[in-house]
């Protein structure tokens, strides 16, 4: 949809000097920079371009909140925005038959299984904790599969 918008600059699409890109308003969470032992910017803002990726470690991630800031056009004007999390585990996965599972100690392997009603709402707990806390939120011995 990008061809509905004009170019303002080398990056940012839009229509009539106003930008069609997301946005992502990352703000301190209370007394994080205190337990960081270090000055943090308070707040910053991350456009999210075509064809771009945006990471950041969940070390950064944790003292921070953010939220999604859609660009403030006509929602026909909006290039249609994909976005993924991406968070990363030490548990190798290995596809076998059809199956895909994890290898835990000793060499044994987890089927990785439909998401339950209740490991749903329990990540959904722990992700709204995470949202608040710049604690390490403690998503079980398979990081956030419950």
């Amino acid at each position: 949809h990008l061809e509905r918008l004009e170019r303002l600059d080398s990056f940012d699409f839009g229509h009539k000097g106003t930008s069609g890109l997301t946005k992502l308003h990352f703000r301190l969470k209370k007394g994080a920079s205190e337990r960081a032992g270090r000055s943090l910017e308070p707040s910053f803002t991350v456009t999210l371009y075509p064809n771009s990726a945006f990471f950041m470690p969940l070390s950064t991630n944790r003292l921070y909140t953010h939220e999604v800031r859609p660009a403030p056009l006509d929602a026909q004007l909006l290039p249609t925005r994909m976005g993924y999390v991406v968070r990363c585990s030490d548990c190798e996965a290995v596809h076998r038959d059809g199956v895909t599972s994890l290898k835990l100690e000793g060499g044994r392997l987890a089927a990785l299984e439909p998401p339950t009603i209740e490991g749903m709402q329990r990540l959904r707990s722990l992700y709204a904790e995470e949202n608040v806390s710049d604690g390490i939120v403690d998503y079980g011995k398979h990081g956030s599969m419950l």
